[in-house]
């Protein structure tokens, strides 16, 4: 039996079989990699770098990194990369970090604490200079662990209490206040929250600031409480059971305040062959790509995530270079676009209860 001489079974190119051919010590062969610590003569240089691409030369990563403390390497962890608004963070932190020279490994926790403490570890063996968190609102903060890790750590978008680290969020109070004010102009009968399980995460203080700035507009608008896990099918499933309870119900207003959750409400809506927006206004909470994108396009608070990774990445560098500052809180400012899913302008006759209160 012939065994292939695959990628796989040959032998890796050493820094030694590089020097060989190129003529010159191991030292030499460094420096040009490194670019240093030593000048090497520019046709000597022309020479080793002629000779790593012919012989497909790779510097081992984690070799490198135990002799020099840095491997260029950053760890991410999220809850779940099938969420848009995760799947959005993952790859502005991604380009950003590739931007500033840095190879990122992700790790899906999957709403699992067992999952995040394994790729917290992993990150560890694997010797990465950082480490970004999106923490899992279980209520289950694991102190200890993070302290343990020592590795820089930056918490974004949810950071449990007691844990250690800067932490970058996006103005959760603010985006709820902007969807209530927006709620009031679009002339509804009646208004729907969809939010998530209870817990202190952001989710549920986007929902709470809602509900306080349309008491404050309207003391008349009591909504009506969904809860539905963060994903779009229990979401779609959840509304479409709240539409079969309440048929009279035909002029709603309906804050998501994850877009995840909002795509499923606007698939039950034309499973009920609900018209949005004239029978059905939805307004999310985090202006996905998915969701500005969906058939209509999402009305949404627009979340900043191209600038929470970048603030993100500014914070691990600073603190990669040993900067013992107090911990920060950035918190960003959120904008509001108008889509398809709400009236603009708002429907004349409709709600006259609202317009009477406002």
């Amino acid at each position: 039996m012939t065994v292939r001489d695959s990628p796989r079974n040959r032998r890796a190119v050493s820094l030694a079989d590089v020097a060989e051919a190129a003529g010159t010590s191991t030292a030499v062969v460094s420096y040009v990699i490194n670019d240093g610590p030593r000048p090497v003569a520019p046709a000597t240089r022309e020479r080793v770098l002629e000779v790593i691409d012919r012989l497909g030369y790779r510097p081992n990563r984690i070799a490198r990194a135990l002799r020099s403390n840095q491997s260029d390497t950053l760890g991410l962890l999220i809850p779940d990369i099938t969420n848009a608004f995760f799947s959005d963070l993952a790859h502005a932190f991604e380009t950003a970090a590739f931007e500033r020279g840095y190879v990122s490994f992700l790790g899906n926790a999957a709403f699992d604490r067992r999952r995040e403490t394994s790729y917290l570890r992993a990150f560890v063996d694997l010797q990465v200079d950082g480490i970004v968190v999106v923490d899992l609102d279980t209520g289950k903060s694991d102190a200890e662990l993070f302290a343990e890790i020592e590795v820089p750590t930056v918490f974004i978008h949810h950071k449990e209490d007691g844990l250690p680290g800067d932490f970058v969020r996006f103005d959760e109070e603010a985006a709820g206040r902007k969807v209530a004010e927006a709620m009031t102009e679009q002339l509804v009968d009646d208004i729907v929250v969809v939010t998530g399980p209870p817990g202190p995460g952001p989710v549920n203080v986007r929902t709470a600031a809602f509900e306080q700035e349309l008491a404050l507009r309207d003391a008349t608008a009591t909504p009506h409480r969904i809860v539905a896990d963060f994903d779009r099918v229990d979401a779609a499933e959840v509304f479409a059971s709240f539409l079969d309870a309440h048929p009279d119900l035909t002029n709603l207003g309906v804050f998501v305040p994850t877009d995840e959750q909002a795509l499923g409400v606007l698939h039950a809506c034309a499973l009920h062959r609900r018209s949005i927006p004239d029978d059905v206004v939805v307004i999310g909470g985090e202006g996905t790509t998915s969701a500005r994108s969906s058939a209509p396009g999402l009305t949404s608070i627009d979340v900043p995530v191209d600038e929470m990774a970048s603030v993100a990445l500014d914070l691990l560098k600073m603190r990669m270079a040993g900067d013992g500052a107090d911990e920060t809180v950035a918190t960003l400012e959120v904008g509001y676009t108008e889509r398809g899913t709400s009236r603009r302008p708002p429907i004349a006759g409709r709600g006259d209860r609202r317009t009477e209160t406002t």
